[in-house]
C-alpha cells in the first residue's frame, strides 16, 4: 500500500486484472513484492508460464496477458518470461525481445545455440550464436569468420626452438609433430 499526497492509502494494483481469490499463491508473491519495491522499477523472471498454466488449468495466454497488463502496464516492471514451447504462442504484442536457446547434433557432437528472434531497439548483426554452460554459467561464443593480415604489415614466425622446424604457436601441437611444422615443406595435418 502506498500513500498519496493527503495521506490516504491506496493500492498500485487498482485494475488488477489476475483474482486472487482463485488461488494464485506465486503470482500473489510476485504482485507483492513488486508493490513493496515501488516506485523502483524492478525485473520479474517466471519460469515457467507452462507450469504454471499447468499447475492451474489457466492458458498460457491468459497468464501472460494478466502478467503484463498488472506487471508491465501498471507498474511498469521488467518482466522476463520463460517458455519451454517457443511455437505455441504469439508474443509479439506483448514482449521487447525473444530469444530462443536451442540444442541439437551434429556428427554425433552436441552443441547449444542461442537464436535471436527479435530485440527491439537493438541492431543485431549476427541472431546465432553458439554457447556453452560452464560453472553454472551461459559463456556465448562470438561470430566466427577468416582474419586476413593487413596489407603491408608485418608478422613474425613464432620461435620453435627446433632447427628445421617452425612452430605452429601451439606448445602441444609442435610436441606432437616433432618441435613444429617442417621448415619449407609441403605440411599436410588430417584431422
Amino acid at each position: 500500500e502506498t500513500m498519496d499526497d493527503e495521506g490516504e492509502g491506496f493500492t498500485q494494483f487498482h485494475n488488477l486484472v489476475v483474482d486472487f481469490d482463485s488461488d494464485l499463491p506465486e503470482l500473489e508473491r510476485i504482485y507483492n513484492r513488486v508493490e513493496g519495491q515501488l516506485p523502483k522499477q524492478i525485473c520479474v523472471a517466471i519460469d515457467s508460464i507452462e507450469a504454471l498454466a499447468e499447475k492451474y488449468g489457466i492458458p498460457e495466454g491468459r497468464i501472460i496477458n494478466m502478467l503484463h497488463k498488472d506487471l508491465v502496464e501498471n507498474t511498469n516492471t521488467y518482466l522476463v518470461i520463460v517458455l519451454e514451447k517457443h511455437d505455441r504462442l504469439d508474443l509479439d504484442y506483448y514482449v521487447d525481445g525473444v530469444i530462443l536457446l536451442e540444442h541439437g547434433e551434429v556428427d554425433g557432437r552436441a552443441f547449444r545455440e542461442i537464436v535471436i528472434q527479435k530485440l527491439r531497439g537493438c541492431e543485431t548483426r549476427h541472431h546465432r550464436y553458439l554457447y556453452t554452460l560452464t560453472a553454472g554459467r551461459m559463456k556465448a561464443f562470438g561470430p566466427y569468420g577468416i582474419r586476413f593480415p593487413e596489407p603491408g604489415g608485418t608478422w613474425s614466425v613464432p620461435d620453435g626452438g627446433v632447427n628445421g622446424r617452425l612452430s605452429t604457436g601451439s606448445n602441444q601441437l609442435d610436441h606432437l609433430l616433432g618441435g613444429g611444422l617442417m621448415e619449407g615443406a609441403v605440411n599436410l595435418l588430417e584431422v
